[in-house]
């Protein structure tokens, strides 16, 4: 409080970056001019879980607060298999970070891996749904996109999402229809993330991705790209 008041914000973070210890700082999480936040976690052992420390400070004028927090946070407590959908959950956002980072890179981004666009189409409609819904989707990725997907997910067995996609992409959807679809898909999802980890898997060990399977999840905006391009060159 002392610095605070002397020498306001950036007095506490020039405090803040003197105490911090090397391979373990205090993080910036929030700065909203008037007010910031620090905030270092670690493991204190896998039985323990972990700790947690916060350091919060707001100078408006008129009112000074500051606030030092530690807390533990105990380790849940997780089934086998809890803790193998867990894994293949940080799998699946890990990779999606990934191959997005290509796919979106530029405006002629290079052609994926058969199992990285089944990943991507899948990942990009759960990202959309969950942000504002079928016809957010489908307003943002067009409905070529969305054929390909409907593909996707029944390639890993998401036929319960593959149905409610096909019936958003019928022609002339009214809104009240679009809302029921979003609200079966929040009240009841699939496990996107697990299927299609445990699809990855399971087609890399059998080598599955070529011939029919991969023209499935190759795009129709792909091919009919390709068309194109042979009917300038017959």
């Amino acid at each position: 409080m002392k610095v605070l008041k002397r020498h306001g914000l950036p007095g506490v973070e020039r405090v803040v970056t003197r105490v911090n210890v090397p391979g373990h700082p205090l993080v910036r999480q929030r700065e909203e001019g008037v007010s910031q936040r620090w905030r270092r976690a670690w493991s204190s052992s896998p039985r323990k879980g972990r700790r947690v420390l916060e350091v919060s400070v707001m100078d408006t004028g008129d009112l000074l607060t500051t606030s030092v927090e530690y807390r533990e946070v105990p380790q849940a407590r997780l089934s086998k298999q809890q803790r193998e959908v867990a894994s293949l959950h940080e799998a699946f956002y890990a990779k999606y970070g990934d191959i997005a980072a290509i796919a979106y890179a530029n405006d002629h981004p290079p052609q994926l891996r058969p199992l990285d666009r089944l990943l991507l189409l899948i990942a990009e409609l759960e990202a959309d749904l969950n942000n504002g819904g079928f016809a957010q989707y489908l307003e943002n990725k067009g409905r070529r996109r969305a054929r390909s997907a409907m593909t996707a997910l029944r390639m890993v067995g998401a036929r319960r999402t593959e149905r409610m996609l096909q019936s958003a992409l019928q022609r002339h959807t009214p809104s009240a229809r679009f809302e029921r679809l979003d609200e079966q898909f929040y009240s009841s999802p699939e496990d996107l993330a697990a299927l299609v980890m445990r699809h990855r898997a399971a087609a890399g060990e059998r080598g599955e991705m070529e011939g029919a399977a991969h023209q499935g999840i190759a795009g129709d905006e792909v091919r009919a790209a390709d068309r194109r391009r042979r009917g300038r060159h017959s």
